[in-house]
């Protein structure tokens, strides 16, 4: 299953990345060697961490990940299933809901 992740994750980029702005490029291909390299969380480990912390929904999007204040972080746009938006940053190296 890991191997069918990392296999559609890759495709996903080859095929974006010709459309992508050199800089969304080279962030883009940064977050995947960080996530290759184990310094940061994947994307679905960052969902199911939001997902225990917050309760039921699901992401609006794609999470992206930055730098906040020299540390790894994911902006999350999650929906409750009632129906409220919530903006939160996570820790990219512990999932943890941070902001």
């Amino acid at each position: 299953m890991k191997a069918r992740s990392l296999l559609f994750a890759t495709i996903a980029l080859a095929v974006t990345a010709p459309a992508l702005p050199a800089a969304a490029q080279e962030a883009a291909t940064q977050a995947w060697t960080l996530v290759q390299h184990g310094g940061v969380l994947p994307v679905r480990a960052v969902i199911a961490a939001v997902r225990d912390q917050l309760g039921p929904g699901a992401p609006i999007g794609v999470p992206y990940l930055s730098n906040d204040g020299g540390r790894p972080v994911y902006h999350v746009r999650w929906r409750r299933v009632d129906g409220v938006v919530m903006d939160v940053l996570v820790d990219a190296q512990s999932g943890r809901v941070i902001g």
